[in-house]
């Protein structure tokens, strides 16, 4: 059984256009299933402030190259 994604993760694009800051990762890793074509070393964060109507949130995302979407939620 898949229990779906639970790692938080921005794209590179988003990152670099909105020209946020990035923190270096505190515990750098590969990941493999964003991309049949090889790893990705995670070795970036960055700190993300987002409303959803009147709900505002802070999340520490993991900094990747993708192109499905811009922002990927995990699970809580």
């Amino acid at each position: 059984m898949n229990g779906g994604s639970s790692t938080n993760v921005a794209s590179t694009r988003v990152v670099e256009k909105l020209g946020l800051p990035t923190i270096s990762h505190v515990k750098p890793y590969k990941l493999q299933w964003l991309s049949k074509e090889r790893e990705i070393m995670v070795n970036k964060q960055v700190l993300i402030t987002f409303p959803i109507g009147k709900y505002k949130d802070e999340v520490l995302w993991d900094v990747v190259p993708m192109e499905a979407t811009h922002i990927l939620l995990g699970r809580p």
